[in-house]
Order: C-alpha cells, then structure tokens, then sequence
C-alpha cells in the first residue's frame, strides 16, 4: 500500500514540474516575443534581456547536465513530448526568477531615471504582467492536459 502511495506522489510530483516547465517555457517564449519587437522603440534594455534569455538556459542546461546523473523518469513518455528533464526544468527555474527580478529592475529604473518618457513607462510592467499571467495560465493547461492523457490512456495511441 505505501509504495502505491509512494508511486502515486511521485507521478504527481512528475506532473506538476512537466507542467512547470513547460508554463516557464511558454512564458519566456512569449517574453522574448515581445522583447524583440521591443528593440526598435526601446533600444538596449530589451536587447540584453533578450540575450539572456535566449542563451542563459542553453548554457545553464548544459553545465547541469554534465554535472550530475540524470535520474529515470516515471513519466518518460510525457517527458519525452515536452522535453522536459530535470536539468532544463532547473536552468528555466533559474532564468524565469532571474527575468522576474531584472522586469522588476528595469520598472524601478524606468519610473526612477527617465520620468518625461511617459508612454514607455508601464512597458516593463506590462510585460511582468504578461510574462506571470502565461506561466501560471500554460501551466494549468499543461498539468490538465498531461491527467487527461493518462486519465484517458491517450498516450498509448
């Protein structure tokens, strides 16, 4: 009974970083979107954070994955069709709060330095806005979807 139990809290546990992973993702995504179209009325600001969030992960992923052994996934399959493992699950992690502070910085400067530039001044809120609202809204998706394909047993077809 309590390895049942035991099996059934980590494919939930499972679940629930796919599904994080794959918000986090989404949400940068959308964020580099809007980041690029960004460049040509705010110059520089949208330009580093979109480097970095483009190759900050890539770079991230790669040193984790060369330190430490990945362990077996229960959820291989689902794993396998977001592309998700552990090692890209944190380097997203790491990324997403380091753009969450660096949002956050930028509004505090913008409002701070550049007070007569009112029509650019709720961009970096917006975004901020955005950049949670996506994650938290793709993650429920995602988590939803992956318990209605093994409710269904949809992952055998």
């Amino acid at each position: 009974m309590e390895l049942s139990q035991a099996t059934i809290a980590q494919v939930h546990t499972e679940q629930r970083f796919i599904a994080k992973y794959t918000g986090m993702l989404f949400a940068r995504l959308l964020l580099m979107i809007c980041l690029f179209f960004l460049f040509f009325f705010m110059q520089q600001i949208p330009v580093y954070l979109f480097a970095f969030s483009f190759l900050f992960p890539w770079i991230w992923s790669d040193i984790l994955t060369r330190r430490k052994k990945e362990k077996p996934l229960i959820l291989f399959s689902t794993a396998q069709k977001y592309h998700y493992n552990i090692s890209r699950y944190h380097a997203e992690k790491i990324t997403y709060q380091a753009l969450f502070f660096f949002l956050v910085v930028w509004q505090v400067s913008l409002c701070k330095y550049n007070p007569y530039e009112s029509v650019f001044l709720p961009v970096p809120a917006f975004l901020l806005f955005l950049f949670v609202l996506t994650r938290i809204v793709c993650t429920g998706i995602i988590k939803h979807q992956i318990h209605k394909t093994y409710t269904s047993l949809d992952l055998l077809s």
